[in-house]
């Protein structure tokens, strides 16, 4: 890489003052927007203060040179809200240009008050002074390029800590043109801003019902120390932007002893939502008595808090004390030994020792009364099995002296006792939850917890750590045909002395292997279904098994048979299969634990010979008397894709048919058809015909017909039956229908017939008589 060199580097800088300059400049164009916020209350009965701020430097530059303009409009009297036209016809304009006070006003308040003092100096003080464009002054121009940027938030500060600092800054207005029980608006905007300028303008609502009581605060605490008071007490910043900390030693004359503002410098992150304060004590010994005031940036000063006293007193003792040796001199019993400096003797009031059964307590005393000051150790006649000892001293200005805990233990060789009843369990995951009965002794420092395969073998410890608890989690491998896994528990004194094994606990493993699967052996098809043949799981821990069956190409499995080792069945006869589709079955073998195997799917569908289910449950009555009345003629029939509907026959006082009524399926939902009804249940159509043409002269009836005799045909085909002479096979022959007209018949038969889509029939159902 080429080294940059002497004629480079001015270069370079010139390049940087150059982009620097053209950024000064440009803050002081004119600006892009123009924004400010507002606050306003009500004070007195006759005033309301409106303060304000610009919100960034842009804008604190335009308010210094133009100044700002202050609008006020009415929203409500006494609780009515005023119309549209009566809100904009209420505009004052109640302030323009209003801008800080010239520089010469400031001399005399900035000489008494240090915040006007930063405030004139933020607004008249000496303008940037750009450097010469040397390499060695550019961080001092990137300094002097955040003069403004400070100028612009020590003002800001200044206004808000003093309302009067804020008044000559342009920043605040009081209002005494106001009403009480009126509501108004308040709004300021940058004085002679004009398009293309955005400008958003401050606003802010004040009711004049109720004036501004501002708060005391609280939470007021005081901590003493040498020669010193610590205070801290509660922010209210929706309120107060400093406080004023107020002292007295009467209770009556109080006197403020912060001469600046007080105020939170706390970071959000470590906000506790207080502030503190340190007030030096001229001397010890003596009640101080303080209070706390909050600061509004309306120039208020609120009420002050409740009182606290303090009384300053010395620093404790500053002396190494600690516990040294503990050693058991006597059998049972435990010396305690301290340290502390001789020449500090005179300073403290005695020694008391304390003992706890754990580093952090609780402690408790144990000598009845103090020990000496010149006294070095203490004999514990009756230790615990686990001692924490400390011990503690006042000194001569009542602060605790306390030296850190240290263990102390008697000799210990006796192994506590084993735990009692072990038991756990394992869930549907394999974590197992292991529960015993703690072990009495006192001395027990924890436990640890065995496990093995099997109650004859060898345990292997399998916490890493001893248990302060009797419960103990612990995930099984459940890749492993043994069905149960052992746990034992042993207890573990302070002395690290361990007790025997308990009891084993027997947990079940959890089961997730699912049996062998079963083999469908046997799958024969014939006119009247299929015939089915299986060999079941081998697993002993079956439960049933479930024969099953679904449409080819459809979801879901339906059970046809279950068996059971104690109904045990091994064979099955599907005649409710369609002649019509293809099915798959399979046999599924279920376990205790409710694992399920299947054995391998079958593809099935019962031998179609041709001839369609007949008619099932052929059956009717007469219902109600003639007249009027009617035939209720009712049929069930095997669900089948193919069906269109149902062909009924009838027949007046004669066994011969006639065509009378087409039931078709679906039915159609018109009042064609309202004299028919279908429902499924169970595989089967439930079909009612509700004959109600008993005139006998709604439906056509021929006086006669002719039909071809054969006399092979079965007798619920032979209809008409044959003649007392029967003619020769295959000859036509006529039978003439008595006049219903002239003569009402006596009965009526009924036949019904099935009709598919390919044009094929069932055989004919009936007949089924009726009488009249």
């Amino acid at each position: 890489m080429t080294p940059i060199s002497n004629h480079t580097l001015p270069h370079f800088a010139c390049c940087a003052f150059a982009l620097l300059f053209a950024s000064l400049l440009s803050a002081q164009s004119t600006p892009t927007s123009l924004r400010i916020a507002a606050r306003a209350a009500y004070i007195d009965e006759d005033k309301v203060v409106v303060r304000w701020a610009p919100m960034d430097l842009t804008t604190w530059e335009w308010g210094n040179a133009e100044g700002y303009t202050l609008l006020r409009y009415t929203i409500a009297k006494e609780g009515d809200d005023l119309s549209l036209s009566e809100y904009e016809a209420s505009a004052v304009t109640l302030g323009t240009a209003l801008k800080p006070a010239p520089e010469n006003d400031w001399v005399s308040f900035a000489e008494t008050d240090d915040l006007a003092g930063v405030a004139a100096g933020a607004i008249y003080g000496d303008s940037l002074d750009l450097l010469p464009p040397d390499p060695a002054n550019l961080m001092m121009i990137y300094h002097k390029s955040q003069e403004k940027e400070n100028r612009f938030s020590f003002s800001l500060f200044a206004a808000d800590q003093n309302y009067l600092v804020a008044e000559m800054m342009g920043l605040a207005f009081l209002d005494y043109t106001i009403e009480a029980e009126y509501k108004y608006a308040y709004f300021i905007q940058p004085f002679n801003a004009e398009p293309p300028i955005e400008v958003k303008a401050g606003f802010a609502i004040v009711e004049t019902f109720d004036v501004l009581e501002l708060p005391a605060p609280e939470g007021l605490t005081g901590t003493p120390g040498d020669s010193m008071a610590v205070l801290r007490w509660r922010k209210i910043p929706e309120h107060f932007t400093s406080y004023v900390v107020e002292r007295s030693t009467d209770g009556v004359n109080f006197d403020r002893i912060n001469e600046a503002p007080l105020i939170s410098a706390t970071a959000e992150e470590g906000d506790d939502g207080s502030i503190g304060y340190a007030d030096s004590l001229y001397a010890n010994g003596v009640e101080f008595i303080y209070r706390v005031r909050g600061y509004s940036p309306f120039g208020l000063l609120g009420p002050p808090s409740d009182t606290i006293h303090v009384t300053g007193r010395p620093a404790p003792l500053f002396a190494l004390m600690s516990v040294g040796e503990i050693e058991e001199v006597q059998p049972g019993e435990l010396t305690v030994h301290w340290n502390f400096p001789e020449e500090e003797e005179g300073r403290i009031t005695g020694f008391d020792v304390y003992r706890g059964l754990g580093i952090d307590g609780p402690f408790s005393k144990l000598n009845s009364g103090i020990l000496a000051a010149s006294a070095r150790s203490y004999v514990d006649t009756d230790p615990q099995p686990v001692n924490y000892y400390q011990v503690r001293s006042t000194d001569e200005n009542g602060y605790e002296l306390i030296t850190f805990p240290r263990l102390g233990q008697p000799k210990d060789d006796t192994p506590p006792s084993a735990p009692a009843t072990v038991w756990g369990q394992a869930d549907a995951s394999g974590l197992v939850t292991l529960r015993w009965t703690p072990s009495p002794e006192s001395d027990v420092m924890g436990y640890r917890v065995f496990m093995a395969n099997s109650d004859s073998s060898d345990y292997a410890q399998v916490t890493s750590v001893w248990l302060n608890n009797t419960v103990f989690q612990y995930a099984l491998n459940l890749n492993t045909l043994s069905e149960y896994v052992y746990f034992g528990v042993k207890a573990l004194d302070y002395r690290q002395n361990q007790s025997a094994m308990s009891a084993p606990a027997e947990v079940a493993r959890p089961d997730i292997v699912p049996p062998s699967p079963p083999l469908i052996t046997t799958a024969d098809a014939t006119t009247q279904g299929v015939r089915f043949a299986w060999i079941e799981s081998s697993s002993a821990d079956v439960v049933k098994h479930e024969f099953q069956r679904k449409a080819a190409g459809l979801p879901g499995w339906t059970t046809l048979a279950v068996s059971t080792p104690q109904n045990p069945l091994l064979g099955y006869l599907d005649s409710l299969a369609s002649k019509h589709k293809w099915y798959h079955y399979r046999v599924v073998a279920e376990d205790e634990a409710g694992n399920r195997a299947g054995s391998r799917v079958v593809k099935a569908k019962p031998i179609n010979n041709g001839v369609r289910d007949t008619v099932q449950n052929l059956d009717g009555q007469l219902v109600g008397t003639n007249p009027p009345g009617y035939a209720l003629v009712e049929w069930d029939y095997p669900k089948d894709v193919d069906l269109i509907g149902f062909q009924i026959f009838r027949g007046l006082d004669t066994n011969q048919m006639f065509s009378y009524r087409f039931f078709p399926m679906p039915l159609p939902a018109t009042s064609d058809y309202s004299d028919m009804t279908a429902t499924f249940s169970n595989n089967l159509w439930h079909c009612r015909f509700f004959d109600y043409d008993f005139d006998f002269v709604k439906a056509p009836v021929k006086t006669s017909f002719t039909y071809f005799y054969n006399s092979g045909l079965s007798p619920n085909l032979a209809v008409p039956p044959p003649p007392s002479t029967p003619p020769a096979a295959g000859s036509p022959q006529t039978y003439t229908i008595p006049n219903p007209a002239s003569k009402p018949p006596v009965t009526l038969n009924y036949w019904v017939m099935a009709k598919f889509a390919d044009g094929s029939v069932s055989p004919v159902a009936g007949p089924l008589t009726i009488n009249l």
